[in-house]
């Protein structure tokens, strides 16, 4: 499954280093327009996952789940 998340490019240096800090590097991030970047995992285990619920959660974003 494929998770996207997008969020306030300000914030995505800050976020892409608490995700590496919890083990998940399987990941790229790619700018969008409005001053908005998507961060883009390929795969995620059920504790990646959980992990990266744990680190969202002192973001404002929006999550796309694509299957």
């Amino acid at each position: 499954m494929e998770v996207h998340i997008r969020t306030d490019a300000r914030a995505a240096l800050t976020l892409k280093k608490e995700i590496m800090c919890h083990g998940i590097s399987c990941f790229y991030i790619r700018p969008l327009e409005q001053d908005q970047v998507e961060f883009v995992f390929l795969a995620l285990s059920e504790h990646q996952k959980k992990l990266l619920s744990y680190t969202l959660r002192n973001y404002s974003y929006a999550v796309t789940y694509l299957s």
